[in-house]
């Protein structure tokens, strides 16, 4: 059994196999260098396992074990064909749509479904009673010569008023930002190296289905 290192003797210097693929999430970014990723899927991640069946048989080992570099085009088409559209979906879910500056992130969300009734009933009556008396001229009594008595009511109501208020629907609160535990730089340095790392991963594990057996020698 051959291992990977073997049928890339130039790993180190740019006969890798992440600097050859085009097209891929990371080509406009700062965060992740094709020419290390060879360095570190090679010298760290993948160099020693056994090489799949695929490079043995291309290489016709033992008689021969260095790749062409036709035959590496080869085997990057073969993984951008079968990785690349993964690889995106991940990049942007783990990199692209991320806000480095938050900490902390809350979505409250309500239901309230509730009436309230505002009820306002207003009654008011006035009743006025008014009497008058003309007493005689030069009367040693006070027998009233003229009586004018009279009565008068008046009332006034007011109408009953009713407010009603009704709520459906759902109520949303976010709360978000950073709670000062750490600086943004601090925050935004140790997540992204987080998800850089996360990401690196799951596209070295998909290259070994191509390049490896799975298993060490």
């Amino acid at each position: 059994m051959s291992r990977v290192i073997d049928h890339f003797p130039s790993w180190m210097t740019g006969g890798g196999i992440f600097v050859g693929l085009t097209d891929m999430p990371w080509d406009d970014s700062d965060l992740i260098d094709p020419e290390d990723m060879d360095i570190e899927y090679f010298g760290n991640h993948s160099g020693l396992k056994e090489s799949s069946p695929l490079l043995e048989k291309m290489t016709s080992w033992p008689n021969d074990h260095v790749l062409t570099d036709v035959e590496i085009g080869i085997l990057q088409r073969l993984i951008k064909q079968k990785y690349s559209h993964t690889w995106s979906c991940v990049w942007d879910a783990l990199l692209a749509e991320y806000n480095p500056i938050e900490n902390y992130s809350m979505v409250e969300e309500t239901t309230p479904g509730t009436t309230k009734t505002v009820k306002v009933e207003t009654d008011e009556k006035i009743a006025n009673k008014s009497t008058g008396s003309i007493y005689g001229f030069n009367s040693s009594t006070a027998v009233p010569a003229s009586h004018n008595e009279g009565e008068s009511n008046t009332t006034g109501s007011k109408a009953k008023n009713y407010t009603e208020e009704s709520y459906t629907g759902k109520d949303t609160h976010t709360r978000s930002g950073n709670i000062g535990v750490m600086t943004s730089q601090m925050m935004i340095t140790q997540e992204l190296e987080l998800r850089k790392n996360a990401f690196l991963d799951i596209v070295y594990n998909d290259v070994d289905k191509i390049l490896t057996r799975p298993s060490w020698r």
